[in-house]
């Protein structure tokens, strides 16, 4: 047997979503029109893709049509990777977990029709697309728990927040329910953390000799932050910082 790693599948319900939002009920443009803007990587037309990436629902604020279509997007990958046999003849079962491959495989995508442009990260896991889930760890979480994860062998949710914001027992407590309340009530699988502020991320960057023990979960282990490549270091920063 083995596994399938599935990388992107928020970008690609997100961007789906889109077409059907922008173009088809919205009416905004054309479908001609966004595929020239996706080919020109948005190039003159920032204004679009602003629109794009703020003003079409984004899944992780537990919005119902745009978490429909990633949970549609879920299931379409379940179903081509199960139509598989591993080279031993064994079941191969799909999961999200991205460990770094998000950001090599961002590098080979063209402009995504959420907004996103071409060679940027895609999202890790099924956590949402960085800085788009606007309402909260509670939302993120409902959000992901849409999804039929019974069919799926892993699929990481990444909740980053400050260490100012658990220092408190009962912010603590809080943090804690969510995790609990995600995993157990909304049948999630996975959750990793990061108890982080991106002002200690850059400081480490632009600093990195005052910051060799610095250690940060990146998806799915754990490494010394001024070790990681520049660009994986960049999507760690760019991660939402979940207030509590």
């Amino acid at each position: 047997g083995g596994t399938a790693t599935g990388v992107g599948v928020v970008t690609a319900g997100e961007s789906l979503y889109a077409i059907r939002k922008a173009v088809f009920e919205d009416g905004l443009l054309t479908m001609a029109e966004l595929v020239d803007a996706l080919d020109a990587n948005f190039e003159g037309r920032e204004e679009l893709r602003q629109t794009l990436w703020n003003k079409i629902p984004r899944y992780g604020n537990d919005e119902d049509g745009v978490d429909g279509m990633v949970r549609q997007t879920a299931s379409w990958y379940y179903d081509e990777v199960e139509c598989h046999n591993s080279p031993n003849g064994g079941k191969i079962w799909p999961e999200f977990h991205s460990v770094t491959f998000h950001v090599p495989l961002g590098m080979a995508t063209g402009a995504m029709p959420n907004g996103r442009k071409s060679g940027e990260p895609h999202q890790t896991g099924i956590t949402a697309t960085s800085g788009c889930d606007r309402k909260g760890p509670t939302a993120l979480c409902r959000s992901a728990g849409k999804l039929d994860l019974t069919r799926a062998n892993a699929a990481s949710l990444f909740l980053t927040t400050t260490p100012e914001a658990v220092a408190a027992a009962d912010k603590c407590r809080k943090f804690s329910d969510i995790v609990r309340t995600y995993l157990t009530d909304l049948k999630g699988l996975h959750v990793q953390t990061n108890v982080v502020s991106p002002e200690v991320l850059r400081d480490a960057q632009a600093d990195p000799e005052s910051y060799r023990n610095l250690v940060v979960r990146v998806a799915g282990y754990s490494a010394f932050f001024v070790e990681l490549d520049k660009k994986l270091q960049d999507d760690i920063i760019r991660r939402t910082v979940q207030p509590l």
